[in-house]
């Protein structure tokens, strides 16, 4: 039943999107937070993975390339953009020749989940040509938005009640562990707990709040029609809450960090002000909302922050160069391929 629904809705969509090319993008943006919870309810079955890549993101290549090229083709981006995408498809590609590579299929794979939305860096810059069109992008990015917060505050609350396993689970059955990292849970004086809302984890989840900030930011901030900069401001509120309360600790990092850095490229320094009080309110009340103490929490989170730095960022610049050393190295044929 599931699979006669997707192929009926792939073809309509892919009609729909033959016709209209942007009708992808907006489907894509909106429909983006609510795969996770799909692919979760369907088993993780590969059909429901895949299932924006060939309801919306094929047939949008297809549309701009053959039926709408003459959009296409009055694309002007920066050179430095080309050189860093080129750049970063020469080394997929050389990647796929490594002889350490498990086989041809794993290759086709990994190029594919590290090129396959490259493109649509040409189909946003197709779609904005003029302020109304990127107003109307911005619009649709943050439309939903507070959809996924409600849901993982409802997880949350359900969670701090009846338990955290028997909620999750009520959302996922038998996927609700590996959405949550087998139901991971921080006690900070309060228990902190992973929540997948509508993703497949609560990083996913995290993810998708970190990135819908900055959208509803220029919408708040911007936006010529009164009612979508009230939205803006109501959905970024919704979002800073539900990110510190996520699971995701890095949240307590990033989250702050982020609105300070937009606010120091926006030059708003009464907003600048503004944030200073409303950040720590917000944090408090989220705080105060799961019944977390402030001073354990911060304690974890600045060893988690050093960890971090110390173990992953550093660490993990040295092994990649290390790995880029070893590359260069002529390696032996592999006899499984």
């Amino acid at each position: 039943m599931l699979l006669a629904g997707l192929v009926v809705a792939g073809l309509a969509a892919w009609l729909a999107i033959l016709l209209r090319w942007r009708l992808g993008l907006d489907l894509l943006i909106l429909t983006l937070p609510f795969v996770g919870a799909l692919t979760l309810l369907a088993g993780k079955s590969a059909a429901m993975v895949l299932a924006k890549d060939y309801l919306f993101v094929a047939p949008l290549y297809l549309s701009l390339l053959l039926v709408h090229g003459r959009d296409l083709a009055l694309i002007r981006l920066p050179p430095q953009l080309l050189l860093a995408v080129g750049l970063l498809a020469l080394v997929v590609i050389l990647q796929m020749a490594n002889p350490g590579v498990a086989g041809t299929l794993v290759a086709l794979v990994g190029a594919k989940v590290w090129l396959f939305y490259v493109p649509l860096l040409l189909v946003t810059a197709a779609a904005v040509r003029q302020e109304a069109d990127l107003r109307r992008l911005l619009r649709v990015m943050i439309a939903v938005a507070p959809i996924p917060c409600l849901v993982g505050l409802a997880q949350l609350a359900g969670s701090a009640s009846i338990g955290h396993e028997e909620t999750i689970t009520a959302f996922y059955g038998e996927a609700a562990a590996g959405a949550t990292q087998g139901f991971a849970v921080f006690d900070y004086g309060g228990n902190l707990y992973r929540l997948p809302s509508t993703f497949v984890s609560s990083a996913h989840y995290f993810g998708y709040l970190e990135h819908t900030i900055i959208p509803a930011y220029i919408v708040a901030r911007s936006d010529a029609s009164r009612y979508w900069r009230w939205y803006g401001w109501g959905t970024l509120i919704v979002l800073v809450v539900a990110s510190f309360l996520s699971g995701s600790r890095t949240a307590f990092v990033f989250v702050p960090a982020l609105l300070v850095l937009i606010l120091v490229l926006d030059r708003v320094l009464v907003g600048a002000m503004v944030w200073l009080a409303m950040v720590p309110s917000l944090f408090l009340l989220a705080l105060g909302v799961a019944g977390i103490d402030p001073v354990v929490l911060a304690t974890n989170v600045q060893k988690l922050t050093e960890i971090n730095t110390k173990g992953i960022a550093i660490g993990s610049a040295v092994i990649a160069l290390g790995v880029l050393i070893a590359s260069l190295k002529p390696h032996p044929p592999n006899p499984h391929q």
